[in-house]
C-alpha cells in the first residue's frame, strides 16, 4: 500500500532546532559571538530575529573600521554605529568593549559612555595610542562600574566626585592624569582588589591607599610608588626605570605589605647613579614574613645599587621558598654602568642565608664566575633546597670546552647510551662525513630559526663538525639574539636564530608586548642565508606568566586571545607568503623542521631526570647530546646532496 501523497517529504524534514533553542541559550551563543557575527544571525529564523538587540556585552573593535574613508573620519563610522545601537537596543548594557588602537585618532564617544552610564558594570577602553582622547568627566557617574580599563587617554575626575563604590579592578596604561587626581581615584575605590598601572609620565609620589587590594602591578617609576595602606595584598609586580639611586625606599614603599607572598622586580637596563659614599641599607627595618615567591627577570650579578637593592630585600625575606631569576648579560646592557661595576665579591653574600628555600630557577646561564658563584653559595646556605634549575640556552656562546667542563656531569652514571646510533625505519643513512659536510658549505651560511629545539639541533652539528677536525680554529660569538659558529679554513657559519613565534612580537609605548601576526622584521636577516632550517611549535601552548604577548595584531585587528591552532596557522602562512615572494629557492634551500612532540620519555633519547642542569624532574621536549639530534643532521647532510 503507497503511503499518501507527500507523506514521504513532510516525514524527511528535520524539525527546525535553532527555531526551538529556549531564549537563554540564544543569548549564550549570542554572547560569545562577535558583535558584527551577532547582527547576522537575524536572518537565522523570526525567533532570531533582532534577539541580538538585548544582548548585555558588547565589544567594537577596528574591524568596523573597513574602509580608507572610514580611516580617515572614524568618528561618522562610529555615530553610525552608536547610532543603529542606539535606536535597536533593548535593555541594559553591562559589559563595552572597545578596541581601536590602530586608528589614526579617536572618535567621539561621551555620548556614547552617557548612554551607558546607568547600567555598564564592566568598561574596556583601549584607544589610539596617538594623541590621548581626553574623556568627559560623565565617566565618574558610572555608579555600577566593577571592573574599569583604560588605555591612551586623558582623565580628570570633578571635584564632587564620590568613588566607584562598586569597583575591584582598575586597569590603567598609559593615562595622563596628576598624581593628586590618581592618589584620590584609587582611594575612592573601597572595594578596590586589583590595580594596574602604567605610565611613562613623571609623577610625584603616589600613595597607594586601598585597604582591599590583593593584587598590584606597576610599570614607570619605581620610586615613585608607596603602597601606604594595602595590608591584603599578596601579589606585586613593580617594573621600570631609576635614575637616582638614593630616591629608592624601599622601606616606605612596602610599609604595610604585611600579607605579601609574590614579589616580582625588573629595574630594566636603568642606569643607577648616586652621589659619592651613598649606600644602600643591607636590609629593610622590617621583615616581609609571608614573601614565599620572589622573581628577578632581569639582573646583573655585579657589585652595582641593583645587586644592593635586590640583597636588601632577600635578606628582609626570611621565609622565601621559592627564587627565580633571569640572569643578564654584562655585555648586552646599554648603560655605562660597566665603568663603576666590578665582579661579586664573596663578602657581598656572606651573611645571606636562605632557611626556607626549595627551588631556585636560573635564566641566561653561560657560566660567569659570578653565577657560579652565587650557585655555590646557594647550595651552600640553603639546607632545605631540593630543585635548583639552570636554563643553559645561552651556554652555546661559550668555548666548547667550558661547556663540557660546566656539564660534563648531571649525574648519569651509565654512558652505553654514547655507543649507539639512531637509524630511521626503512631508511639507510650513510655515516656522517664532516669534511664533506663543510665542502658542500663552503663559503656559505647556515641559519636555523626557532626555539630550544631548533637550538638542540644547531648544537648537535657544531658538536659533530667540532669533533670530527677538534684542532682546526673556530670563532664562536653572539650577536643580539643570534648566535654564530664559524670555521675560517671552509669560510662556513652556522648561525643560531632565536625566535619561537617566527613572527614579530613588539612592545609599545605603553609596555604592552603585540604578538604581530603578519610581521617578520628579521627576515630581511635570513634573505642572506644560503641554507635556512625553520620551527615553531611549542611556544604557542604557553599561557599565563609564560606567555610572552599580552595582544595579538592580525592586519588591523587587535584581540586579546584566540585558539592557539589559529593564531599558529596564521603566523606560518604569513612565513610561508614570504618564502614564496622573496626566497629564490633556486640559490637558497628552504627546510621546516617540523614538530617534536611531547610524549613519555625515552631515557636513552630525552635528558630525562638528568636534564635542566641534573635535577629530579622530566625533561621530555628536548634531545640528548649525542642522540636523535645527530640523526637530524644526518638527514640534513643527506638532503643537501
Amino acid at each position: 500500500m503507497m503511503p499518501p501523497k507527500g507523506r514521504e517529504r513532510c516525514q524527511s524534514l528535520r524539525p527546525d532546532i535553532l527555531s526551538n533553542l529556549p531564549h537563554n541559550v540564544i543569548d549564550v551563543i549570542l554572547i560569545h559571538l562577535p558583535c558584527k557575527d551577532a547582527v547576522r544571525t537575524s536572518v537565522l529564523s523570526k525567533k532570531w530575529r533582532y534577539h541580538w538587540c538585548r544582548r548585555t556585552e558588547l565589544t567594537l573593535d577596528e574591524s568596523l573600521w573597513k574602509t580608507r574613508e572610514d580611516l580617515l573620519n572614524p568618528t561618522v563610522r562610529f555615530r553610525e554605529i552608536i547610532y543603529q545601537l542606539l535606536t535597536l537596543h533593548e535593555g541594559p548594557i553591562t559589559k563595552f568593549t572597545l578596541n581601536i588602537v590602530h586608528l589614526k585618532r579617536c572618535p567621539e564617544i561621551d555620548n556614547f559612555i552617557f548612554f551607558l552610564r546607568n547600567h555598564i558594570q564592566d568598561l574596556v577602553l583601549h584607544l589610539p595610542f596617538g594623541k590621548r582622547y581626553t574623556l568627559s568627566s560623565i565617566l565618574f557617574t558610572c555608579s555600577q562600574l566593577r571592573h574599569l580599563n583604560l588605555h591612551s587617554c586623558s582623565i580628570y575626575h570633578p571635584s564632587a566626585f564620590e568613588g566607584f563604590d562598586k569597583l575591584i579592578s582598575l586597569e590603567l596604561c598609559g593615562v595622563s592624569t596628576s598624581s593628586e587626581l590618581l592618589e584620590s581615584l584609587i582611594s575612592h575605590c573601597p572595594l578596590l582588589e586589583q590595580l594596574v598601572l602604567s605610565t611613562t609620565e613623571d609623577l610625584d609620589r603616589i600613595e597607594i591607599n586601598a585597604p582591599m587590594l590583593r593584587l598590584f602591578s606597576f610599570t614607570g617609576d619605581i620610586s615613585s610608588i608607596c603602597l601606604k595602606n594595602v595590608p591584603r595584598l599578596v601579589e606585586a609586580s613593580l617594573l621600570g626605570d631609576i635614575e637616582q639611586a638614593e630616591s629608592l625606599d624601599f622601606a616606605k614603599i612596602f610599609e604595610s605589605c604585611s600579607a605579601l607572598e609574590d614579589l616580582s622586580l625588573n629595574f630594566l637596563n636603568s642606569e643607577f647613579v648616586a652621589e659619592e659614599g651613598y649606600e644602600v641599607p643591607t636590609r629593610l627595618p622590617y621583615n616581609l614574613n609571608n614573601v614565599k615567591q620572589f622573581y628577578l627577570p632581569d639582573i646583573l650579578l655585579v657589585e652595582s645599587y641593583k645587586l644592593s637593592y635586590v640583597l636588601c630585600l632577600i635578606r628582609s625575606f626570611p621565609y622565601l621558598e621559592y627564587l627565580e631569576m633571569e640572569v643578564c648579560d654584562e655585555d648586552d646592557s646599554d648603560t655605562d654602568e660597566e665603568s663603576t661595576e666590578e665582579s661579586l665579591q664573596p663578602e657581598t653574600l656572606s651573611d645571606l642565608t636562605f632557611n626556607h628555600l626549595g627551588e631556585v630557577q636560573l635564566g641566561s646561564f653561560i657560566g660567569r664566575t659570578s653565577e657560579m658563584q652565587f650557585i655555590k653559595h646557594l647550595l651552600a646556605n640553603s639546607p632545605v633546597l631540593e630543585r635548583l634549575v639552570i636554563n643553559r640556552q645561552f651556554l652555546d656562546e661559550e668555548p666548547l670546552d667550558t661547556r663540557e667542563e660546566i656539564f660534563t656531569e648531571n649525574g648519569r652514571v651509565d654512558k652505553d647510551y654514547l655507543k649507539y646510533r639512531w637509524q630511521p625505519n626503512e631508511c639507510n643513512l650513510p655515516r656522517f662525513d664532516a669534511t664533506e659536510f663543510q665542502k658542500k658549505l663552503k663559503g656559505k651560511q647556515m641559519m636555523f630559526v626557532g626555539d630550544s629545539i631548533s637550538l638542540n639541533q644547531w648544537q648537535s652539528l657544531t658538536c659533530m663538525l667540532h669533533a670530527a677536525d677538534p684542532q682546526a680554529k673556530y670563532i664562536s660569538k653572539r650577536i643580539g639574539g643570534t648566535s654564530i659558529f664559524t670555521f675560517p679554513k671552509y669560510n662556513t657559519s652556522y648561525l643560531m636564530y632565536r625566535n619561537a613565534f617566527l613572527v614579530d612580537i613588539k612592545t609599545e609605548n605603553n609596555g604592552a608586548r603585540v604578538l604581530e601576526l603578519d610581521s617578520l622584521s628579521s627576515a630581511a636577516q635570513w634573505k642572506e642565508m644560503d641554507v635556512l632550517i625553520f620551527d615553531s611549535w611549542h611556544w604557542w601552548l604557553h599561557t599565563g606568566r609564560k606567555q610572552p604577548w599580552d595582544f595579538v595584531q592580525d592586519v588591523n585587528s587587535t584581540y586579546k586571545d584566540a585558539p592557539r591552532l589559529t593564531l599558529y596557522e596564521k603566523a606560518l602562512n604569513t612565513w610561508a607568503k614570504w618564502v614564496d615572494s622573496e626566497v629564490d629557492t633556486t640559490k637558497t634551500k628552504i627546510f621546516f623542521q617540523g614538530i617534536s612532540p611531547d610524549h613519555d620519555n625515552k631515557a636513552d633519547g630525552h635528558p630525562s631526570v638528568f636534564g635542566h642542569g641534573g635535577h629530579r624532574d622530566l625533561d621530555c621536549t628536548h634531545w640528548c647530546l649525542a642522540g636523535v639530534v645527530d640523526t637530524w643532521n644526518l638527514l640534513l647532510s643527506a638532503l643537501l646532496g
